[in-house]
């Protein structure tokens, strides 16, 4: 990520609540850890102000390194952030 405004989002929303969120949108309207935040209306808020830029941060999570992706306060391993970005990428198209 080059630090543009729209990766300074992704950021301010977290890799992994920003897949847990995509996932719940795409795959599994029961899935809630994203809901494990007190800023899910900011974060929301850039999601939703970012859309064009979602499949392409999603590959970019398959991408990643463990160590980038196990820092996160909703409760998900990072085996599973990628494999519910993989899970979203293939309902998305």
């Amino acid at each position: 990520m080059s630090g543009l405004p729209e990766e300074k989002k992704l950021r301010s929303m977290g890799v992994a609540w920003f897949v847990s969120y995509a996932y719940y949108n795409h795959v599994d309207k029961s899935h809630d850890n994203w809901q494990r935040t007190n800023t899910v209306a900011m974060r929301k808020s850039f999601y939703a102000s970012t859309t064009e830029y979602h499949v392409e941060w999603l590959r970019e999570v398959l991408d990643m390194r463990p160590a980038g992706l196990s820092r996160n306060t909703i409760g998900l391993g990072t085996a599973e952030i990628k494999d519910m970005a993989r899970r979203t990428l293939a309902k998305m198209g």
